[in-house]
C-alpha cells in the first residue's frame, strides 16, 4: 500500500507508514473523528521507529501513544544500560557510564523531536520544552503530554489520529 503523504510502499496490512508515520488504512466503523473514523493506536515498534525516522522532525504532530511508547523505550534502554555499564566497567548506579552515555546521546534528537510534535498535537509551541528545565515546568509538560491533542486540524497540521478522507 502506497502513503499518500510521502509515496513510501509499506505493507498491505500496515496501519501507519513506516516512512513518515502517517496513518494509511482508516477503520470500518465510525470512531470520533471530524468526518472520518478515528485511528487505532500506534503499536510500540511502529512509534520507536517513526521516532528514529523523525528525528529531526519539528513540524507536524504525534499522538499520546507515539510519545509516550518512545518515553518507555528510553526509560527501558535507560535501565538496560545502566545495568551494561555497571557489569562492564563497576560504576555504581547513579553514574553514567559509557553505554548509557552514547544511548541518552542517540536518543537526544529524537526525544526533543517527538517533545516538539507531541506540544503541537495540542497546539502549543515546541518552545515550552524549556520548561524541562525547571521543576514546575517537568509537572506541567507531563500535564500537556497527557492531554488528548486537539480534534481536527490545527495550525501545526492535520490530526495525527484521523484517518485520510478517501
Amino acid at each position: 500500500m502506497e502513503c499518500a503523504k510521502c509515496e513510501r510502499e509499506n505493507a498491505g496490512t500496515a496501519n501507519f507508514c513506516s516512512g513518515c508515520g502517517t496513518a494509511l488504512n482508516p477503520p470500518e466503523a465510525g470512531g470520533a473523528g471530524l468526518g472520518s473514523a478515528e485511528l487505532p493506536m500506534m503499536p510500540f515498534q511502529t512509534s520507536v521507529e517513526t521516532c528514529f525516522r523523525r528525528y529531526v522532525d519539528f513540524k507536524g504532530r504525534s499522538t499520546r501513544a507515539e510519545y509516550w511508547w518512545f518515553s518507555l523505550f528510553t526509560m527501558v534502554g535507560t535501565f538496560i544500560t545502566a545495568i551494561a555499564d555497571l557489569v562492564a566497567s563497576g560504576n555504581p548506579f547513579g553514574t553514567t557510564g559509557l553505554i548509557e552515555g552514547l544511548f541518552h546521546l542517540s536518543t537526544l534528537l529524537p526525544s526533543l523531536a517527538v517533545g516538539a510534535r507531541r506540544l503541537h498535537d495540542i497546539n502549543r509551541s515546541a518552545w515550552w520544552l524549556l520548561l524541562y528545565l525547571t521543576i514546575v515546568g517537568i509537572i506541567l509538560l507531563i500535564i500537556w503530554a497527557i492531554q488528548q491533542g486537539d480534534k481536527g486540524d490545527n495550525e501545526y497540521g492535520s490530526d495525527p489520529r484521523q484517518a485520510p478522507l478517501a
